[in-house]
């Protein structure tokens, strides 16, 4: 009986273990993005959001933020 428990113990374990590397593998190839910009009207939400996109799209240049 402990042999058959034990088994049963490990394939339960192999299947949580396989699930979690499951979810963490469709994470891994999620590319959707939920940005939310708050603030006052004429605070720089635009010219933030404008300057991000910039900088993840020139992200693999090399280049540095050219305000900081």
């Amino acid at each position: 009986m402990t042999i058959s428990s034990n088994s049963l113990f490990t394939s339960n374990k192999f299947g949580q273990l396989k699930q979690k590397a499951n979810e963490l593998f469709a994470r891994t190839i999620d590319q959707n993005i939920s940005l939310a910009i708050t603030g006052l009207s004429r605070s720089g939400k635009t010219a933030f959001i404008t300057s991000l996109v910039n900088q993840l799209l020139n992200e693999g240049s090399g280049t540095k933020l050219s305000f900081f």
